[in-house]
Formats: C-alpha cells, structure tokens, sequence
C-alpha cells in the first residue's frame, strides 16, 4: 500500500500539495467544500419546496400530476441532498484526493471505488486548464481495471452514467474543491514521474478550453 503524504488542509496554494517518500499528494479544501455543500443543500431544499407546494394541476400555476412531483421530490433529494453530504464529507476529511507514487495514482471518489491505478493500467493523462477551472483526466487501457475496485452500487451507477452520458473509461478529477490547482499538481506530476510515464507509454497532453 502506498504511503499518502500531504494530508494537511492547508488553505494557501502550495499547502494543498505535498510530497513525503511515498509520492505526491493533493488535499481537499474545507472552505470549497463547505461553500458546495451549502449551494448544493439550498438547491435540494428549492427542489423539496417546489415539489410540496406548488398547486395542483387546474389551481393555477402547478408542477403537473402526482408522479412528476414525486420524481422532484426524489430527484432532488438524491442530487442535490447526496451532493451536498458528499461535499460535507470532504469538510471533515484528512485523507488526501489524489495521492501519486512510483505504483500509479490512488484517487478518491464515489464512482471510482478503492486501490491504486497502477501506471501500466493507464493510457493517457490529459490536463485542461478552463476558465472554469481545471481538470486531470486519467485515461485507462482496459476499463475492466476500474471495474474491479468498485462495490455493487458504484458499479451499477458509473453503468447508468456511461450509459446515458456516453462517457469513457476515464477517471477525471476536478479542482472544484481541491486546495490548489490540478493544472498545477498534474505538472508536478508530469515533472516528477516523468521517467515512469515514458516507460509505460503514457501520453501526457495540456488542453484548453471549457
């Protein structure tokens, strides 16, 4: 198991990255965190209130039949609700987002499931720097290796996504509430691991753009 280092959640730039024996690590920021999980918290108490108040169908303005409200109602408790209890979680946390060591990278993520994503189970790391913000992208050669560090549930919700969303066999890691820039943290990996991405054949590319 590979040492995580950086598991401080400093606020300043540099703090959110830290190096030890074991790798490179990036951590969460409580501020970012809490500021989602509040946003995400008011928009499930809109939804919830939309869903309970507004008149019925034939009295004015309404949100339609019993089944619609109901999807509202759920929809929003699921999103909006699990959404901000997952930002909360990452309030309170000290293990780090993404660790990387001369093993492969270790992210941590509801879909993503446990253990390290060993460098030889990767095809590509792209980084994308956006107005937005950034993201890191790990492309993977076979997506039977995500597969297999994943519980039931989060097999069975990433199966819907790739589904209906059309989406890859890539893991992507999204600055939103990390404590520095992933931009940043996937040049110091770039930097570091240089070597070891050669040797596997792991194209690393910079992008921009939304």
């Amino acid at each position: 198991m590979a040492r995580r280092g950086g598991q401080g959640q400093g606020q300043h730039g540099a703090a959110g990255s830290a190096r030890d024996l074991g790798g490179l690590a990036i951590s969460y920021s409580r501020a970012k965190a809490l500021l989602w999980a509040i946003q995400a918290a008011a928009l499930a108490v809109v939804g919830v209130s939309v869903a309970l108040f507004l008149p019925a169908p034939g009295e004015g303005l309404s949100l339609g039949g019993s089944g619609t409200r109901a999807l509202v109602f759920i929809g929003s408790l699921v999103l909006f609700g699990g959404g901000a209890l997952l930002a909360l979680s990452r309030v309170f946390t000290t293990t780090p987002a993404l660790v990387v060591t001369h093993e492969g990278i270790q992210i941590r993520g509801p879909l993503i499931g446990r253990g390290t994503i060993k460098w030889s189970e990767i095809r590509a790391v792209l980084i994308r720097r956006a107005p937005t913000g950034g993201t890191l992208r790990i492309v993977l050669v076979d997506q039977r290796s995500l597969r297999r560090r994943q519980n039931a549930a989060q097999a069975l919700v990433r199966g819907l996504l790739v589904s209906s969303l059309v989406m890859t066999s890539d893991s992507v890691v999204g600055d939103s509430m990390l404590a520095t820039s992933i931009v940043d943290f996937g040049h110091q990996v770039r930097g570091r691991y240089h070597k070891r991405l050669a040797r596997h054949g792991i194209l690393v590319s910079e992008l921009r753009g939304a």
